[in-house]
């Protein structure tokens, strides 16, 4: 799907308003735009960046990109793992901290920081990360729900069907295997 969707990703370009074409500031101003952009994509790996990103968000229904700003003036972009994103410890039951966004109270479209714990189980490692050095990609919801739902979240309950059944196929295809016919 996503070779389909996106193939070999977005192309894009920085050129002058029409009717300024001809313009040299304007030419040269989309000229070092442009080169910006391109910098930009090369330290990131943008085109491997954009296709996680959408098989990510299709998958869990969500994707997390945290943006790291660096001396030299570049920013590193990397995904965040839907799982490591969550509310500090002891404060999974605070509505503003819900599902590991912390929003402005009676707000919850208004998201300020995100909870990050990268794979450490006690949340000796949790940090919090203001919302504007993360992009939340979230598909299948509303704007006022905090996080995503999957393409396969309703689908997900016929699979586990499906398993059954085929477990079920499996062992009565062997118990008639086993049965000697004279």
């Amino acid at each position: 799907m996503r070779n389909f969707t996106i193939s070999t990703g977005f192309k894009y370009e920085a050129k002058p308003e029409k009717g300024l074409e001809k313009k040299p500031e304007v030419v040269e101003l989309a000229r070092q735009i442009q080169k910006c952009i391109d910098e930009y994509h090369d330290l990131n790996n943008w085109e491997a960046v954009e296709a996680e990103a959408f098989t990510t968000s299709r998958v869990d229904g969500e994707h997390f990109l945290r943006h790291f700003a660096q001396s030299n003036g570049d920013t590193e972009v990397r995904p965040v793992e839907v799982e490591c994103i969550m509310p500090p410890p002891g404060r999974e039951s605070e509505s503003e901290w819900s599902w590991g966004a912390l929003n402005v109270p009676g707000d919850v479209q208004k998201i300020e920081a995100y909870g990050v714990n990268y794979y450490d189980q006690g949340g000796s490692d949790w940090q919090e990360v203001s919302a504007a050095d993360m992009v939340h990609i979230k598909l299948n919801v509303r704007s006022c729900v905090k996080r995503g739902l999957s393409d396969f979240y309703f689908s997900a309950k016929a699979f586990q069907q499906l398993t059954f059944l085929l477990e079920c196929m499996r062992v009565g295809s062997s118990a008639q295997a086993a049965i000697p016919y004279i």
